[in-house]
Order: structure tokens, then C-alpha cells, then sequence
């Protein structure tokens, strides 16, 4: 019901007089070399969620595999606060990406470093402070879900095993979307699933068999500074086309 209600208010904001953008139905033709770019560019996204269903699945019997109901419960927990942290990030993409998408369509890539490096910075300070929260306070955090001594002293560990690493997914998160705001599907693709496909899901099925229940949370970390170091590699190279190309233009306005 929630979901009719969101979907007539959003449709009837395009159909009545205070939208500039009108729906009508004979736009709602089939475009394909507008549809096939939109299709790539989307495709990072839509692979993560797939990724993410396969990863919560291995997850799942890890945690079972290793430390039984009571596991499952605490990594439950300590996702949703992991996903309260990370959620402003998603914002901060969304609210930069207009500003990197048009300023690299229209060559000023001195702009588009600046966009990209304070959406950075500020994606760092928001997983900072929390990495920095659930150092301080894991059980303040996991109590407000459930309060039960064991879950408390498991999922005390858990989540500041599992959050070792948070400092550095802000950079990897926006950095990694960097390249869907500029139309380079396949570098976007690679470095969203790197972490949950590429090293996550590995480090699930190896570490576990060597540290058990504490292997799985130690997968989380591995997982954020392996695909932040690859993301890093990436964004390098990027930046260094950037800084050619740019240079390429004033060179040009000079002449």
C-alpha cells in the first residue's frame, strides 16, 4: 500500500501543472540509443544487488556454519548499523554526481577533481565519526536493538571487528561511483562488486576455516581494504588522464 501511494504521488507530480516535465504516453517509445547508454551506466548498480543477494546468502550459512542463530542475530545488527553509517554516503553521491557529470561533458575536469575531492572528504568524515562511535560505544550501539548478555558480548566484537576498516569506505564508495557519473560503465561495474563479489564472498568461504566465528568478521575488513586499495589504483589512473587532458586544453586555448 505504501509503495501505490508513493508511485500516485510521484506519477501525478508529473501528470498535473506544477511539474515543467510532463509524462504523456506518446513519449513512451522505445529510443534505444537512448535506452542502451542508460542500460550500461545503470548496470553497476543493478549488478550490486544481485551481488548482494548472493554475498547475504553465503553470509548467512557462514554465520550459522560458525556461530549459530545467535551469530546470524548479531550480524544482522551490526548491518543495520553499518547501513545507518554508510546511508548519508549514498546522498552525498547523489548530490555530486550532477555536478561531476556535467562539468566532465563540458571538459572543466579542474572542476570536476574539486567535486570529486570534497565529496570525498566529506564521505570520510561521516564514516570517521562512526568508526569512531562504534569503537567507543559498541554496546550502547548493539543495545538498542537487544540487550541479551551474549548477544551483547558477541555482537561487542563483531561490530568493531567487522567496522576495522569503515575510515576508508567513504573514499571507496564515492570513488568507485565516480566512474558511473562520468559514463565509464565497466570501471564502475569492476569496483562495485569488488568488494562484495571479487573479495568479500572469497574471504567468507577461506578465513572461517582458520579463525571460525571471528574469521567471519574479519572477512568485512579484508574485504573494505582490498577493494579500497584496487579503487585507489584506479581513481590514480583516472585522475592522471584528467590532469592530461586538461592540460591538452589549455595548451589549445593558449595556441
Amino acid at each position: 500500500m505504501s509503495q501505490a501511494a508513493s508511485a500516485v504521488w510521484v506519477v501525478w507530480h508529473f501528470i498535473g501543472g506544477r511539474s515543467v516535465l510532463k509524462l504523456r504516453v506518446k513519449n513512451f517509445r522505445m529510443n534505444w540509443p537512448v535506452i542502451l547508454p542508460a542500460l550500461a551506466i545503470g548496470l553497476a548498480p543493478f549488478s550490486m544487488q544481485l551481488a548482494s543477494g548472493l554475498l547475504n546468502s553465503i553470509l548467512n550459512r557462514q554465520l550459522v556454519n560458525y556461530g549459530g542463530d545467535l551469530a546470524v542475530s548479531v550480524m544482522g545488527i551490526v548491518g543495520s548499523i553499518a547501513t545507518l553509517i554508510v546511508m548519508p554516503i549514498f546522498g552525498i553521491n547523489q548530490g555530486v554526481q550532477p555536478i561531476i557529470g556535467y562539468n566532465y561533458g563540458a571538459q572543466k575536469f579542474d572542476r570536476v577533481k574539486r567535486a570529486l575531492w570534497g565529496a570525498v572528504l566529506a564521505a570520510t568524515a561521516v564514516v570517521v565519526i562512526g568508526f569512531i562511535l562504534i569503537q567507543l560505544f559498541p554496546a550502547w550501539l548493539i543495545g538498542f536493538f537487544n540487550r541479551d548478555p551474549k548477544l551483547l558480548a558477541l555482537g561487542t566484537r563483531a561490530l568493531r571487528i567487522f567496522n576495522t576498516m569503515l575510515p576508508v569506505i567513504g573514499f571507496q564508495i564515492v570513488s568507485a561511483a565516480y566512474f558511473q557519473f562520468v559514463g565509464k560503465p565497466r570501471q564502475a561495474m569492476f569496483l562495485s562488486l569488488s568488494r562484495q563479489l571479487l573479495l568479500l564472498i572469497p574471504a567468507l568461504l577461506i578465513l572461517p576455516r582458520f579463525w571460525g566465528i571471528d574469521g567471519v568478521f574479519y572477512a568485512g575488513p579484508a574485504a573494505d581494504l582490498g577493494s579500497a586499495i584496487l579503487t585507489g589504483i584506479c581513481l590514480y589512473k583516472e585522475l592522471q588522464h584528467l590532469e592530461d587532458r586538461h592540460l591538452e586544453g589549455l595548451a589549445l586555448e593558449e595556441a
